[in-house]
C-alpha cells in the first residue's frame, strides 16, 4: 500500500504533479506513491481505490495550481459539487490520521477559508509548503525531509541487503528450496513493514476488508521463515 497519496487536478497543475510524483517516486519508489493514473488498473472500482489509499495512506499532498480554488465546469465551480473528487479526498484524508499537506506550484496562493467548502474548510489551517521551478530541487527535498520524519523510509533503505562476502570467498547462494520460500516472502514486505509501524491504520483497513490478507500474510511470513532456518540448519 502506497504511503504518499497524491491529490491533483489533472485540468489545473498535472505538469508540475507528475514533476513532484517522479520525484518522489525516484526518492521512495514507484510503489510508495500513489498517483490516481499509474496506480488504479483498469477495471477497478475508482472511489474504492481512492478511499482505500487514503485509509492506509502516511501523508496526503494535494497540490494546488493558480486555477485549482476557482476551477469551473459548465458554470459551476468543482469544490462546490460534494461528488468532485478532489473535495472527497480532502474529507477523508481529514478523517484520517494521514499528514496533510497543501503543495502550491506555478506561484499559486494560499486559499482563502471563505472559498473552501465547509467540510473541508479546517484545509485552510495546514501549513503549505510551496515549490517553486527556481527551487525545485530545495523544495522538495525540505518535502522529502518532513516526509521522512513522519517514517516513510527512503527506497534505498527497504528491503534485506545480504551481508559482504569475506575477502576472497565467493558469495554464499541460497539454496532453491530455500529461495522458493524467501521469493513469494518479498512481496508482503512492504506491508507487514507498515502493519507494524501503523498498527491503527492497519485495524481500520482490516475493518475495510483488507486485514485478513496482511494478517494471512503475515502468519506466512513466521512460518515461512521458520521452514527456512530449519533447512538452512538441516543443510
Amino acid at each position: 500500500m502506497p504511503e504518499i497519496f497524491l491529490s491533483y487536478r489533472r485540468a489545473d497543475a498535472p505538469a508540475a504533479a507528475g514533476r513532484l510524483f517522479d520525484r518522489l517516486a525516484s526518492h521512495f519508489g514507484p510503489e510508495q506513491v500513489f498517483r490516481d493514473i499509474d496506480t488504479i488498473e483498469a477495471g477497478e472500482d475508482f472511489e474504492r481505490a481512492i478511499e482505500d489509499a487514503i485509509a492506509g495512506a502516511t501523508a496526503v499532498l494535494v497540490v494546488m495550481g493558480p486555477h485549482w480554488i476557482d476551477l469551473c465546469e459548465e458554470g459551476v465551480r468543482r469544490l462546490d459539487d460534494p461528488s468532485d473528487y478532489v473535495r472527497r479526498e480532502i474529507e477523508l484524508a481529514l478523517e484520517s490520521d494521514a499528514l496533510l499537506v497543501p503543495v502550491l506550484v506555478e506561484n499559486a496562493a494560499p486559499p482563502n477559508a471563505e472559498l473552501l467548502p465547509p467540510s473541508i474548510r479546517t484545509l485552510h489551517t495546514r501549513n503549505t509548503i510551496e515549490l517553486s521551478h527556481k527551487r525545485w530541487q530545495a523544495d522538495t527535498e525540505a518535502l522529502i525531509r518532513q516526509l521522512e520524519r513522519r517514517g516513510i523510509a527512503p527506497r534505498a533503505s527497504v528491503g534485506l541487503r545480504p551481508p559482504e562476502p569475506l575477502s576472497g570467498a565467493a558469495p554464499a547462494q541460497p539454496s532453491s528450496s530455500a529461495h522458493g520460500l524467501l521469493k513469494p516472502i518479498a512481496q508482503f514486505l512492504p506491508d507487514l513493514f507498515s502493519l507494524v509501524r501503523h498498527p491503527r491504520r492497519f485495524l481500520r483497513q482490516r475493518a475495510r476488508g483488507r486485514g485478513t490478507d496482511l494478517a494471512a500474510a503475515f502468519v506466512f511470513f513466521v512460518l515461512a521463515v521458520c521452514c527456512a532456518v530449519a533447512i538452512t540448519v538441516a543443510e
